[in-house]
């Protein structure tokens, strides 16, 4: 355990904070922990906002625990935001007032919505960034027959897919070429487009929104740059999110992309981390840092920082980063970063609409982007942590196994023969 470590105070109450908290309850820490959340709602998941919650999700379900899990004392739920950081006297400052002493600072800030300028939006644009920001959006859609959506990543494109199962026409509007086009591999990409397209989805692609046209103060149509009007009654923007970094900045904490922490997820101040969607960490080759906007990475970073604070686990930050979509009834999952990828090659089923992408850099598997094959995404996951590669020779073959690969690989491990590419 750090030196004196009583007072652990956490700002920020999404998957990373919350995670690091209760890991750190679960792992019986006697010290005092604080959990600041800044939102007039008990700590609550995100993923869903555009997914369940936006067709018949009850926003109960989306908290972390009941109100009486707070009330035991073993958190100290601070419903309040914090405004400063004075590192000096390592306390923090909220907005009505309060100091908060701490021996150890988590920022877990996460992410906020980028907000666009788009002529004659009066505030009408919606965004998908909060549980406020998704009861007032559903409350809307009850009254919309047609919807224009800005941004086709998966933001965009899972609130589509659950548009359109509420039978309200759906446009998307992006300046990329094709769907998720900085996230997934083109094939997985088009796939996605064509399911939404014949469910009667219309993309408007390398084009932008320049204008909001309305009738009687409510909007009517969505000007692009291209010409064309696009018409809508409701405009929705998904374009991306930016880190929150302010109390970092302020506090002269290093920033780049998000906050930077080193390979134990510490800033540039000793006394404080960094976890989740707000955190800039290292790359397993150390020559760049990255930041990772998923719910697995910031429940990972919570665990690790837990398991270290207590003195644990001394070995630095190391996992492969896993993300899903659903969009309708089909499901993406991705272990690895396709981004990280030079090359493709695609394993199909028997079945329709079912198959994995197996992502190479230099003969070296990168990712694996899995469609409706949850046992493809497992053994990945497993494949990616040991660090070996199935030749991708070999990968895409009807006859290649990928479980009797993964089950060579681990023998091969167990027995301490090295793993060569198979």
């Amino acid at each position: 355990m750090m030196n004196a470590m009583r007072n652990v105070v956490i700002i920020g109450a999404g998957h990373a904070g919350f995670n690091l908290a209760n890991a750190l309850v679960e792992s019986s820490f006697d010290g005092r922990i604080v959990l600041v959340n800044g939102e007039d709602h008990l700590p609550y998941q995100r993923p869903p906002l555009s997914k369940k919650y936006m067709s018949d999700g009850k926003h109960e379900d989306l908290f972390f625990q009941p109100k009486e899990f707070f009330e035991t004392g073993s958190i100290v739920l601070v419903p309040d935001s914090i405004i400063a950081i004075e590192r000096d006297s390592r306390t923090v400052i909220t907005k009505s007032g309060e100091r908060i002493s701490y021996d150890v600072l988590v920022l877990a800030t996460g992410t906020s919505a980028i907000r666009i300028s788009i002529p004659g939006d009066d505030g009408d644009v919606a965004y998908l960034d909060s549980l406020n920001a998704a009861i007032g959006l559903r409350r809307r859609l009850s009254n919309v027959r047609r919807v224009a959506v800005i941004g086709a990543g998966f933001i965009g494109m899972e609130f589509a897919a659950g548009a359109i199962a509420k039978s309200i026409s759906v446009s998307i509007v992006d300046n990329a070429s094709r769907p998720m086009e900085r996230s997934v591999s083109q094939g997985v990409s088009m796939h996605f487009r064509d399911e939404l397209v014949k469910a009667g989805t219309t993309f408007y692609f390398q084009d932008s929104a320049v204008s909001i046209r309305k009738s009687n103060g409510k909007i009517e149509s969505v000007g692009l740059k291209s010409g064309v009007e696009v018409p809508a009654d409701l405009v929705l923007s998904g374009v991306g999110t930016r880190p929150n970094v302010e109390l970092a900045l302020q506090a002269g904490l290093l920033c780049s992309n998000g906050v930077v922490v080193d390979e134990y997820l510490v800033t540039s101040d000793p006394n404080i981390f960094a976890i989740g969607d707000c955190a800039a960490f290292p790359v397993a080759d150390g020559t760049s840092h990255h930041r990772i906007t998923s719910v697995q990475n910031a429940s990972d970073q919570a665990r690790y920082l837990a398991r270290r604070l207590l003195g644990r686990n001394k070995d630095p930050y190391r996992k492969i980063p896993w993300f899903w979509s659903d969009q309708g009834p089909n499901k993406l999952q991705i272990a690895g970063l396709p981004s990280d990828a030079h090359s493709f090659v695609t394993r199909r089923s028997d079945v329709v609409g079912k198959f994995s992408t197996f992502g190479y850099r230099e003969g070296r598997l990168v990712s694996v982007e899995s469609v409706n094959r949850p046992g493809d995404h497992a053994l990945a996951r497993k494949i990616l942590e040991q660090g070996v590669s199935p030749d991708p020779g070999k990968v895409g073959l009807a006859d290649f196994d990928l479980r009797s690969f993964f089950e060579m690989a681990s023998s091969r491990r167990e027995t301490g023969v090295q793993a060569l590419n198979a």
